[in-house]
């Protein structure tokens, strides 16, 4: 399964903010950066809240996850 990070990494990208400008005030920007490279996991309230700085509900971003998964299960 992938890790979650590198898909709210894209989203962030998508949206063109820094990782600067979504860290503030939820989480320090070595933290994200470690979280968006795998290197890291993430609390569910920290995601959340992440996930509102980029306008984007849970419930998106596991449908957007679901499908990443299950593309890189046919990946060889």
């Amino acid at each position: 399964m992938q890790s979650l990070g590198p898909i709210f990494r894209n989203l962030r990208l998508e949206k063109q903010l820094t990782l600067k400008d979504t860290a503030k005030g939820i989480v320090s920007q070595p933290f994200l950066s470690n979280f968006e490279t795998g290197k890291s996991g993430i609390s569910a309230d920290k995601l959340f809240a992440l996930l509102q700085r980029l306008k984007v509900s849970p419930e998106e971003f596991y449908r957007l996850a679901s499908f990443y998964n299950s593309v890189s299960i046919y990946e060889f």
